[in-house]
């Protein structure tokens, strides 16, 4: 029997010993893959993609579709060639368009009303709602307004009555009395209005288009400035207009949010439970109208206080809107 030399007795050892090493320790997971469609021009959907790919860890390839498409066939073919682990839409439509083309591969959406009324459920779908819930809403309203234990909204029962069941029962909870004016039309809300302001500490306004229009907010926000009553709204571009506050989404958070959900939905191929997530919001005050109304509003239990410095009169937010 041969005699082997110490040195390559010693080389042998080393990549015996290297390549056991090897076998033993596991492979590097591979990079998922994500699809995002989303509905271009749209700002915000801007933002919420801006956070879903700084947040996501993996490759993530990006398509557009127009304000009115949805995902054509020919678009739906070239996500499937491209094999993503997970597609994602931005927007309704989007998110709806992948559901229906794309049925068997994992979907998480973004930016959409009312997922479930829009048919965004099932084993496979999971995303974030641009729904921010009565209750949070309330809670934050309460931190500007800690003293404030009647607030009015103004209503069509046809459009936001499930809304306002929900509000009212989130409104006991925060030791808040809810009156409520319901109205069929835009007409209605000035004497609507009238009735409210002197039995209130707030005017609370719900995303409801027979109630929100330009002229009606227009006169809701010369009213409640004349009476010091205090404006409270759903979204940024009222703030901006002259409202006091408004919990409002947070896109960027959205898209973090949503990408979170998209890297589980990868992993599990689908196979996990679906998530449905409320939106990162945050409160929006209006300074200049909080000094009118002598309001030092306590912040500092706040996360994410955003402030708006000018109050501008000459432009209003389209009729009914302010979320996408």
């Amino acid at each position: 029997m041969s005699q082997v030399d110490p040195e390559t007795a010693r080389r042998r050892a080393l990549l015996l010993a290297l390549f056991c090493g090897a076998a033993a320790s596991p492979a590097p997971a591979l990079a998922v893959r994500a699809v995002v469609v989303k509905t271009k021009g749209v700002a915000a959907y801007d933002l919420a993609l801006r956070g879903f790919q700084r947040a996501f860890d993996g490759e993530v390839t990006v398509r557009e579709i127009g304000k009115k498409e949805g995902v054509s066939t020919a678009l739906a073919d070239e996500i499937r060639r491209l094999e993503p682990d997970v597609v994602v839409g931005v927007g309704t439509r989007a998110a709806v368009s992948l559901k229906e083309r794309l049925p068997d591969l994992p979907l998480v959406f973004a930016m959409v009303l009312s997922p479930e009324k829009r048919g965004l459920g099932g084993r496979k779908v999971s995303g974030v709602s641009l729904e921010i819930s009565p209750a949070l809403q309330l809670k934050l309203f309460k931190k500007i307004l800690p003293t404030m234990s009647r607030i009015g909204v103004i209503y069509d029962p046809a459009k936001s009555g499930p809304l306002v069941d929900v509000a009212e029962k989130a409104a006991r909870v925060q030791g808040v009395e809810l009156h409520t004016e319901p109205v069929a039309r835009s007409a209605e809300v000035g004497a609507a209005l009238e009735r409210l302001l002197p039995r209130i500490d707030a005017l609370w306004l719900l995303p409801d288009a027979s109630v929100v229009t330009r002229e009606t907010f227009k006169q809701m926000l010369i009213r409640t400035h004349d009476a010091k009553v205090p404006l409270l709204a759903f979204s940024e571009p009222f703030v901006k207009a002259g409202a006091l506050a408004a919990v409002a989404p947070d896109y960027e958070a959205i898209g973090a949010a949503a990408a979170r959900l998209a890297e589980r939905a990868a992993r599990q191929g689908g196979s996990g439970s679906p998530v449905i997530e409320d939106p990162p919001a945050r409160l929006v005050v209006n300074r200049k109208a909080a000094e009118h109304l002598g309001l030092e509003p306590d912040t500092s239990t706040v996360e994410g206080v955003k402030y708006i410095e000018t109050q501008t009169r000459k432009r209003r937010p389209e009729a009914g809107k302010g979320s996408p």
